[in-house]
């Protein structure tokens, strides 16, 4: 009886343990990112590069007008000083142009201006154009102020990030998430991208090299990414479970030298 209960319980620690071992394992390859790039190949060029934006609805634009006559300059540029903190989100809201859904912004005595679907440097101009009729020797300062990615899914800081530069890609994007987990299927991540007539989705596989030339690679303000887990995620751990292994192994010696 004893060996048979004795067979049953080192059986059981194998079996246990197998199923751990295995269960709790991620492939390597599939937390790479760009993995076919040759380890020989020690420069690689890709065309991608940034584009300029047009502007849309929801999006804020900081406007700020110089001149030599410091008093007029003020009638264009209210509640403008060194109270504004450019690396908080509210107050670059507060001192900033959002553009409503006809796509325009309102300035102070030039009134309504309309920027959607113009970029940046388009709307400086317009805006110069405007403040030359008022004042001459001018300089205009247009930027667009931040805008919102939301990343969800197998990241480990998920929700939403405030940019503070004209692009960002999308591993910068990862990077503000604290990047993907363990889990996180990296061959399949979508990007959810809204534009005036709906929104579409987009597939993107950050472990092919390829994604560096890609449109994608640059993300939009707005852009929603979602990140998948990989299949089998129930049966995987995060991280390998020592504690569980030990515990395990722990409790079967006390049962064992109980028994005998």
């Amino acid at each position: 009886m004893r060996n048979s209960l004795h067979f049953f319980i080192n059986y059981g620690l194998k079996v246990i343990l197998l199923i751990i071992l295995t269960s709790s394992r991620v492939p390597l390859k599939k937390s790479k990112y760009l993995q076919d790039i040759p380890k020989d190949d020690t420069v690689s060029s890709f065309a991608a590069r940034p584009k300029e934006e047009k502007i849309k609805h929801g999006e804020s634009l900081y406007i700020r007008i110089m001149s030599l006559d410091e008093k007029t300059a003020k009638f264009f540029n209210p509640g403008t000083g060194s109270s504004i903190r450019f690396s908080d989100p509210a107050s670059v809201y507060l001192y900033s142009y959002s553009v409503n859904e006809q796509g325009y912004i309102q300035l102070p005595l030039i009134g309504d201006v309309k920027v959607r679907d113009l970029t940046v440097e388009e709307v400086k101009e317009l805006v110069q154009k405007s403040v030359d009729e008022y004042l001459k020797e001018t300089t205009v300062i247009a930027k667009l102020a931040n805008f919102q990615i939301t990343l969800l899914g197998e990241v480990n800081n998920p929700g939403p990030h405030w940019v503070f530069t004209s692009n960002v890609n999308i591993f910068e994007a990862i990077a503000l998430a604290g990047d993907l987990t363990n889990v996180g299927n990296r061959n399949n991540i979508k990007i959810i991208r809204s534009s005036n007539i709906g929104s579409k989705i987009y597939y993107l596989d950050i472990t092919n090299k390829k994604i560096l030339e890609s449109e994608l690679y640059y993300l939009e303000p707005f852009d929603i990414v979602y990140v998948e887990p990989i299949k089998g995620k129930n049966f995987v751990f995060g991280q390998f479970p020592y504690t569980l292994i030990f515990a395990t192994i722990t409790t079967t010696l006390l049962i064992m030298t109980y028994i005998k």
